[in-house]
């Protein structure tokens, strides 16, 4: 079989043979061309990939660090509203949430407004900063 196909090669004329080089060759040159820009195309990916990764992890990072800072200062007006409220001192109550409400406008400068709220036990609005129409 070899033997056949090396007669039929040597029976092909010379523009044949020329069209089978350049053919060999474009299919050479192709297949080295598509694997490296594949390589290039998966690097790129991944560079992408770990990029967009780091700014998830900013985004997270920074987020837990406002929730955590939000709850350190739910903690201390807690610990300031919950002894008032156990011997009924609404204006300390009052008083310590305003001041709060305060704190959070200036250190958050932002266009969405702070509101805090204080609920009775069944859920009935009895207080907001800002002062709420509804009440």
């Amino acid at each position: 079989m070899l033997h056949s196909l090396s007669a039929r090669f040597r029976r092909l004329g010379l523009q044949w043979r020329i069209m089978l080089y350049v053919t060999a060759g474009l299919v050479v040159f192709f297949a080295i061309f598509s694997f490296f820009a594949l390589q290039a195309i998966q690097q790129s990916t991944e560079l992408v990939y770990r990029e967009r990764l780091l700014v998830a992890q900013t985004v997270a990072r920074k987020l837990d660090d406002n929730l955590s800072d939000l709850r350190t200062d739910l903690e201390r007006a807690s610990a300031l509203v919950i002894p008032a409220l156990a011997v009924n001192d609404l204006d300390q109550v009052y008083s310590s949430l305003h001041t709060l409400y305060d704190y959070w406008t200036r250190l958050h400068h932002s266009e969405t407004p702070w509101i805090i709220v204080l609920t009775d036990p069944d859920g009935r609005i009895v207080w907001s900063e800002p002062p709420s129409r509804n009440l």
